[in-house]
């Protein structure tokens, strides 16, 4: 005697399951594409903002570097502190700088001396070396801009402009001397240091 087999659908739990797994994937895929955007932005930033320098060079090149005047020196660095670089997908606020700093101690004394808005003692050069002053009156000689050292950040993505938004494994893009563009996490190598970052954030507090 033939028997008959019993039909019958999914149970709730492999119903579930099914659900469960297909949730897991459009998750996956929804990753996937953030980090592709995220991706891409960077990239175009980086691009940006390297397009942007390779401007600047040659703007001061054309015009032969800076105008004699403290003032015009003073506002052209800050103005090219705080910069937007447009990039069709992406708008990040920028930084540049116009004198070698490579560290902490040289980035203190070239803020304290030409970007911070209470800055107005009359600017010294020796040798052509800007002669700049850390927060705490320590003498720093910055060298101009230029391709002889290696391996200089000239631009970077702006760190802060309230540190408490800032968190670390934060990504910024960094524009060096050479026009080659790497990425810093923060808190880390310099400019991607808690220093710079809060004094982006004086700048800030000081002119908004």
């Amino acid at each position: 005697m033939r028997q008959n087999r019993r039909q019958h659908g999914f149970t709730l739990v492999e119903l579930l399951v099914c659900i469960a797994i297909i949730g897991i994937l459009a998750i996956m895929q929804v990753q996937a594409g953030v980090k592709a955007i995220r991706q891409a932005k960077s990239v175009a930033t980086g691009e940006a903002m390297r397009q942007g320098r390779i401007g600047r060079m040659a703007d001061n090149a054309n015009r032969g570097q800076f105008d004699s005047g403290d003032l015009v020196l003073r506002q052209e660095c800050r103005a090219a502190f705080r910069q937007m670089f447009d990039a069709g997908k992406y708008e990040a606020a920028g930084t540049e700088v116009f004198y070698i700093v490579r560290n902490d101690r040289e980035f203190d004394a070239y803020y304290h001396t030409l970007i911070d808005p209470d800055a107005d003692e009359e600017l010294e050069f020796e040798d052509g070396k800007l002669v700049a002053y850390t927060q705490n009156g320590d003498e720093v000689l910055l060298e101009p801009m230029n391709s002889r050292i290696g391996n200089v950040p000239v631009a970077w993505e702006f760190l802060a402009t309230n540190m408490a938004h800032m968190t670390t494994g934060t990504s910024i893009r960094v524009v060096y001397n050479d026009s080659h563009v790497g990425t810093l996490k923060y808190p880390g190598r310099f400019p991607a240091t808690r220093l710079v970052a809060e004094l982006g954030q004086d700048y800030m507090d000081k002119t908004t």
